[in-house]
This record gives structure tokens, sequence and C-alpha cells, in this order.
């Protein structure tokens, strides 16, 4: 029985139907070669303009030259046939060639990390020599220096990444019940009077951003608490009712600024840098290979 025949009788059927060896041998064979298998090493790049040639998934491996890529049909044919049913057609070149992305640039990633100089094959790991590839050419694109004015470009348009928003020290000291207001401003007034009084369900939270605070109780208790006086309880209408509050600390915002985060910022430029150049050094990887697409193994769930 060959694999895709054996693919469709067995697809669907749970592994507890699944009575003979052999037979659960093939659905295994069926899922090998997903996206999830291989190894982790995505790298996104766009241009895939490559030499891409449909061929029979019987083409004999040792018949293919070093620059040839060929992905057999059990390479992702499950989200190939989850794509074909969502689309009702085909999937084109393109979408395949998007659909086995991780695949590919691995298998080129590993290849050229066969090629590099005092690598021993044998003695490295699939996975040891795409990390030796990508570590090649992250030394060849990462910058060297940072233009000051391409680094403030980066400053601005990623200010919000070195903004610290306020940070709020507080306690909440509410019954767990949903109290009135009478008796939270009850609470209010005896906890003020008697400050060495502990609540008997005190919660103490420390920096928290003002976002997480408007998200949690509203902006009416965060612009309460902001100007409030420390360590002096309140009795405040949150969005699910009455609270007893109070404030421990305020830190206050920190804006940025690149004087005093340039060497952060320097640092997640040339990051940023590195991996974009990353991503197109491995496009254009592609070039050097003809990619081989065979037809997707037939797996359909019977009915």
């Amino acid at each position: 029985m060959t694999l895709p025949a054996a693919c469709a009788r067995l697809h669907g059927q749970t592994l507890g139907k699944v009575l003979a060896i052999g037979l659960m041998a093939l659905l295994a064979a069926c899922d090998r070669g997903r996206v999830d298998d291989q190894p982790n090493a995505a790298v996104a790049h766009g241009d895939t303009s490559a030499a891409v040639v449909h061929r029979d998934a019987s083409a004999p491996v040792a018949a293919r030259d070093p620059n040839t890529v060929f992905v057999n049909g059990d390479v992702n044919h499950a989200a190939v046939h989850d794509l074909k049913k969502a689309r009702g057609r085909e999937p084109t070149r393109e979408e395949l060639l998007t659909l086995h992305r991780i695949w590919i640039d691995n298998e080129i990633l590993y290849r050229e990390g066969l090629k590099l100089s005092g690598v021993d094959a044998g003695a490295n790991s699939r996975e040891q020599l795409i990390a030796s590839a990508l570590a090649a050419i992250d030394q060849k694109v990462r910058p060297t220096s940072v233009p000051d004015d391409d680094l403030r470009s980066w400053f601005e348009s990623h200010r919000d990444r070195y903004e610290q928003p306020a940070r709020f020290d507080f306690e909440d000291a509410s019954p767990s019940a949903h109290p009135s207001e009478a008796t939270i401003r009850a609470l209010v007034e005896k906890l003020n009077a008697e400050p060495s009084v502990q609540p008997d369900d005190l919660r103490v939270f420390e920096r928290r951003s003002e976002a997480n605070l408007q998200q949690s109780y509203g902006p009416e208790v965060t612009a309460a608490l902001a100007k409030s006086q420390p360590r002096k309880w309140l009795a405040l209408r949150a969005l699910d009712g009455w609270r007893a509050m109070r404030l421990i600390a305020l830190t206050p915002m920190s804006h940025a600024d690149l004087g005093t985060q340039r060497e952060a910022v320097s640092r997640d430029w040339i990051e940023a840098q590195t991996s974009e150049k990353r991503a197109a050094a491995v496009s254009a990887l592609w070039q050097s290979y003809t990619i081989e697409l065979a037809p997707p193994f037939e797996c359909h769930a019977e009915n």
C-alpha cells in the first residue's frame, strides 16, 4: 500500500481504533515533515523568486545536486490540505512557498552551514549547523557603528518603548462582598482614625502602571489616587463598586531621553538592523538554489 493510500484510510481515525502496529507506523509517517518538526530557525524574509520546479515526489535524492532543495510531498502536507480546503482550490506556487518558508529556510541554512570552513559536519547536529550559518550571516551584516541621524530617527519612532509609565504602590481594604457606600465610608473613617488597625481584607499592590490601574479600577480611582495624600484612606467608587483604598507611593512617569538612554537605544537599533539584514541575506540565499516542489500527498479525512 502506498503512503498516500494509507494516509487516506487512516486519517480521521482515533488511535484506539488502530490495532495493527504497521498501520500505526504509516499514520506516523503521514505526519512527518511538518514545520513544527523542523529545527526552529525561522527567518522572516520577502523575495522568494528563486527558481521553482514542480517535480514528482519519487525523484531520487542521489540524483539531485547540492544546490537543489526538494520539498517532498509529506512536508507540511496537513497544512497544505487545510489551505486547499479553505481556498476551495489547489494552492498556488507562491502560497506553497510561503507555507514551506521555514522548512526551506532551515534546509538552505543547513547546507550553508556545511560549507563553512572549520565546521565538522559529522560532529555537529542539524540545529548547530543552522545556528552556525546564522552566526556567520550576523557577523557580516551586524553594524559596527551607529550613525547619529539613524539613531535619532529610530528613537523618535520608538519613543514609547523607552518611556516608563507612572507606577502606583497602593492598598485596597475593601471587603470581598459588594459593600455599600455607607459601609465603605464607615470603614475609611475607622482606618484613618486608628492607623494601627490592620484591615481584615487588606490587599497590597506594588508598581502597578497607570494603564493597569485604570483597567482594574477605572480612571476616576486612578486620578483620585494620583493626587491623594500618601497613606490616607479614601472611599472611592471603582468600576465594580465602592472601595476603601490608599496610596502608598507614586513613581512619576519617566520621559524618554536619548541623551540618558543612548546605550540602550543603540543596542536596540543594532539588533533591529541586524535582524532586518539577516532576513534579507537569507532571502538572497534562495537565489543560489533551485526549489523543487513535489505535489503534496493526498490525505483526506473520511466522511
